[in-house]
């Protein structure tokens, strides 16, 4: 009788189990149920992780096609193995960029002189003094980082400072701009200044022109007399022989006497380039 008692009860069990197998269900990332982890839609599976982006270690995160996951330790860390995160990165494609570093890409990155050496395509977010990057060629080091916000780089052996966002340099043919920057002293929080470097060229009817410079287009002759760079950004021609002048403000046209002027851009002067620049339209 007992046997028999036993023999219903394993019967019992093994159907429990059965329905409790049958009943499975994999809760998604968004917390929606679904058979298995490969059945949960795009709607409810977790975004990808981009490039240069950490992520923590849970299921259902992961790196965006074609990036690798990389320890997010670094060298201040002494490259420690650091535990429940990962940072995605293009590890092995010749360019050390965010994310990567001498520590978890050390095929892409070395260190140099203190610093970490870094190969970008044209743009890079400098935090520390010391810190080298190659940008479209050109060798940028970060000198200093001022809290009134003035970054100081050696580019290629020329000194030249930025101040604000947006604020560009014409430099050996490229452009040279502060796309984003933060300066703070508070305690686990990092100052950053971003730099980006562009093509250059001359559009047509288009004239990089420095103070004292002159423009001759169809027998008419203007000077630039000044460049206002600090407070309203503009700058002031003499023309008809010297006996006018007019300021033309920044992102605006002017007639000055049969030629139309406008101001496009409005540049700081650097070691190579003493006085301050602009770039000017001018048409007949």
């Amino acid at each position: 009788m007992m046997k028999r008692g036993l023999l219903v009860l394993i019967v019992i069990l093994l159907f429990l189990a059965g329905c409790a197998e049958e009943n499975k269900v994999f809760i998604c990332p968004d917390g929606t149920e679904a058979e298995s982890a490969d059945l949960c839609t795009s709607e409810n599976k977790m975004p990808c992780i981009e490039e240069g982006k950490i992520g923590a270690v849970i299921p259902g995160n992961e790196c965006c096609e074609g990036l690798d996951s990389l320890n997010p330790t670094t060298p201040e860390q002494n490259c420690q193995v650091l535990l429940g995160a990962f940072v995605c990165a293009k590890c092995g494609d010749g360019f050390c960029k965010t994310g990567e570093n001498s520590c978890n890409c050390p095929n892409d990155c070395k260190a140099l002189d203190g610093g970490i050496r870094v190969v970008s395509t044209n743009e890079y977010t400098f935090k520390t003094a010391g810190e080298t990057a190659t940008l479209d060629g050109m060798e940028f080091t970060l000198l200093s980082y001022e809290k009134d916000g003035t970054s100081t780089f050696d580019i290629d052996g020329t000194e030249l400072a930025l101040n604000n966002v947006n604020d560009a340099e014409i430099f050996k043919n490229k452009r040279i701009v502060i796309t984003k920057r933060y300066w703070t002293a508070s305690v686990g929080q990092e100052s950053y200044v971003t730099i980006k470097v562009e093509p250059f060229a001359l559009k047509a009817d288009e004239y990089l022109a420095y103070v004292h410079d002159k423009i001759t287009i169809a027998n008419q002759t203007i000077t630039i007399s000044d460049i206002e760079y600090i407070d309203q950004k503009g700058v002031g021609f003499d023309f008809n022989g010297g006996n006018s002048y007019k300021k033309v403000i920044l992102g605006t046209t002017k007639q000055l006497g049969d030629l139309d002027v406008t101001v496009v851009e409005i540049f700081p002067y650097h070691d190579e380039q003493k006085n301050r620049y602009a770039l000017i339209k001018v048409t007949a």
